[in-house]
């Protein structure tokens, strides 16, 4: 049986896969990464953890694993900054969706909804980076991109438990406003800047609490405190 996250993640893969170009030849596959052209998961794992760049795939994505959030949610984040969650500009250059005014962002409804601005940009998100940080202690200068973003939060980390406590808090940020644009979506919800921050500091919590002792009060309070211990 396949759960949930593994069923959108096989949808996602064949929205990516389903028009593949045609070559007028045999077609085969081949793993790039390695002499033999044959996959391996050792391979695989070289590759991701050797700080190459390779069509794509470079250090900064190999940093996205490490961390005490649950797997589905370091799994969208990877594909996150590869570009490749379902953003409404994304279905539309797939031509999933045909009416370019479909592609408005589902949070202000004004820009089209690309990942730069779903995640970062949009009026009402970037008032959540803001509200984060400074539930941190840290003032946020937005760099634009969600690449630049996830930069920030790996610079900030100077040890392997800050690390892995900064990006705990990526990735809690990235998916409640992913879960918050499908509830506007799919359930007629509606947003705010503070039930997304709440979101955060619950989820964060709860994937830190099942690796290291930490009430949720301390938690709220001063979180890099905890995570420093």
């Amino acid at each position: 049986m396949f759960s949930v996250w593994e069923i959108e993640l096989l949808q996602s893969l064949l929205s990516i896969v389903v028009n593949p170009p045609l070559l007028g030849a045999t077609n085969s596959w081949s793993w790039r990464h390695d002499s033999s052209e044959i996959f391996s998961v050792k391979s695989a794992y070289l590759m991701l953890t050797s700080g190459v760049v390779h069509n794509g795939v470079d250090s900064l994505l190999a940093r996205v694993w490490k961390s005490w959030a649950p797997s589905k949610v370091i799994v969208f984040s990877w594909q996150l900054l590869l570009d490749r969650v379902p953003t409404r500009q994304n279905l539309l250059r797939r031509r999933v969706i045909r009416d370019p005014s479909g592609a408005l962002c589902a949070f202000c409804g004004a820009s089209v909804e690309a990942i730069d601005h779903l995640f970062i940009t949009c009026g009402s998100i970037s008032l959540v980076w803001y509200s984060i940080f400074r539930w941190l202690g840290f003032h946020f200068v937005s760099p634009m991109s969600i690449r630049g973003v996830f930069q920030g939060f790996l610079a900030l980390g100077l040890g392997r438990k800050s690390r892995l406590g900064w990006l705990l808090i990526w990735h809690a940020t990235v998916w409640a406003i992913w879960n918050s644009q499908n509830d506007v979506i799919f359930a007629s919800g509606t947003v705010s800047v503070e039930s997304l921050v709440d979101k955060v500091n619950l989820s964060s919590w709860k994937w830190y609490l099942a690796k290291n002792p930490s009430s949720f009060y301390e938690w709220e309070v001063h979180p890099i405190l905890c995570w420093s211990r």
